[in-house]
């Protein structure tokens, strides 16, 4: 093993106390992350910004988008791949794609192992909608308190939501 590999070993498992210099650096960044994406964080600001590096990041740690710059949180690309694989990820993308991005949302629902999408995030526009609404209860019915009025007043959806929580009602 080489001083590089080392080097990258000891910093997911000791406390991160590398040079500016280091931090910056592409290469050094780009392998850190690529083993252990919540090592973005400790990346400067100019490599948060940096695509490449942030898809690598999040390609084993989706969560590592939390530590993304704010341009690419907003970056329907990167958000989608962090959503697909954790729909947690969710909660850190801009407001504007985790409110109103259908796609985004709906790939968040479909990967949310945890039932921790952050619901206040999502524009009253999907949940009104009523695709948006039935995967989510079809996924866990106590979801049906997110939905519009109207749609709680859908047939369709209330017996997809009792079906998988008889007490969702």
């Amino acid at each position: 093993m080489n001083d590089f590999d080392w080097l990258l070993r000891g910093l997911y498992t000791i406390r991160w106390s590398v040079s500016a210099e280091l931090r910056n650096d592409e290469e050094f960044i780009l392998a850190a992350v690529a083993k252990h994406g919540s090592l973005l964080k400790h990346a400067s600001v100019r490599l948060r910004n940096d695509k490449q590096i942030v898809m690598a990041a999040i390609k084993n740690d989706p969560l590592a988008i939390q530590w993304a710059s704010a341009e690419l949180k907003n970056d329907e690309e990167i958000v989608f791949s962090a959503v697909t694989k954790d729909g947690r990820a969710l909660e850190h993308a801009s407001l504007q794609l985790r409110s109103s991005n259908k796609r985004i949302v709906m790939a968040a629902l479909e990967n949310d192992s945890y039932y921790a999408i952050r619901w206040e995030f999502v524009s009253a526009e999907l949940k009104n909608d009523e695709e948006v609404i039935l995967a989510a209860v079809a996924k866990d019915g106590w979801l049906l308190q997110h939905a519009s009025l109207e749609l709680r007043n859908n047939k369709r959806i209330v017996m997809t939501a009792i079906a998988n929580q008889p007490f969702a009602i």
